[in-house]
């Protein structure tokens, strides 16, 4: 079975994403991911704690309020970061 990981990368390097996400698909499922402000890191499903996910399909809206860390999604596959340096709100789907 196959699974995604969630981290949390503290790291002033630079981001890469070069990861196979696509379109929206009507039955995937929301998480919420929020960096900051400070060293605040989550991602959550309907209010409650994500730290591991079956493979499947996802929407992912990712809040970024930290200009020191980001937002990182690891896993088979998947390799999806926000910038460390900026701030923003950024969506990601799976395929």
């Amino acid at each position: 079975m196959k699974r995604i990981r969630f981290a949390a990368a503290a790291v002033a390097a630079a981001a890469l994403c070069a990861v196979p996400f696509a379109q929206a698909h009507s039955d995937a499922t929301t998480l919420t991911g929020v960096v900051g402000p400070g060293f605040n890191i989550s991602l959550t499903k309907g209010g409650k704690k994500v730290t591991v996910l079956k493979a499947g399909r996802y929407t992912f809206k990712i809040s970024d309020k930290s200009n020191i860390h980001n937002f990182h999604l690891t896993g088979p596959g998947v390799n999806k970061k926000t910038s460390v340096g900026g701030t923003r709100t950024e969506t990601w789907r799976s395929v």
